[in-house]
């Protein structure tokens, strides 16, 4: 799914079982679920919802699942994230490529709940961020799992660069890693607030 310029819709997107495993978006190898490439911000009128589902075996560009810019009030909950990813050079996020997502504006922050991020990677030389790749956003995290995902470089399942805020309660980390630099769970450059 392409979005345009303005991303200035919303949409949700609900599994037919609380299940996440009875509902899934499976990708056979495809490059990204969504490419959004909006150049400002429309606030809550654009949120997206997604639950209850499975999104599986991305593989390709930069944010492998979701590459999204300047999108706010997106939430997931009761979503499995697994083996999304690239082997090819130049990529970074397995799952997200997140740039500019959300606002300081509580309303507009992204959430993610109770989701698992489990088997996603980057691994070609120098790339960044498991599962995810950030740059000045705005995302909570409450009573996710990240495990088993990996990174060449920084962040294994997480990489932060440039401003933002992101905030985590009762989540879980294990098992993630990267090959040749910091951050086997979290890398964090610049001024990130975390």
């Amino acid at each position: 799914i392409t979005l345009g310029s303005a991303n200035d819709f919303a949409l949700t997107i609900v599994g037919g079982s609380s299940d996440a495993t009875q509902t899934i978006i499976e990708a056979g190898g495809a490059n990204r679920l969504i490419y959004g490439n909006s150049s400002f911000h429309n606030g809550s009128s654009e949120a997206w919802a997604w639950k209850n589902l499975t999104i599986q075996n991305f593989n390709g560009a930069d944010g492998c699942a979701f590459y999204v810019r300047y999108a706010d009030a997106w939430t997931f909950s009761n979503v499995i994230f697994t083996n999304n990813g690239s082997t090819a050079s130049n990529v970074d996020g397995g799952v997200f490529y997140a740039y500019s997502v959300g606002s300081s504006t509580a309303g507009d922050y992204w959430n993610f709940k109770n989701c698992i991020f489990d088997g996603n990677y980057v691994t070609s030389s120098g790339e960044d961020g498991g599962a995810f790749r950030m740059y000045d956003s705005y995302i909570n995290f409450s009573r996710c799992i990240f495990r088993n995902n990996k990174a060449d470089d920084y962040g294994g399942a997480i990489y932060f660069w440039s401003k933002g805020s992101y905030y985590f309660y009762d989540c879980l980390f294990y098992k993630n890693w990267t090959e040749t630099d910091d951050g086997g769970a979290v890398a964090i450059q610049s001024s990130t607030s975390a």
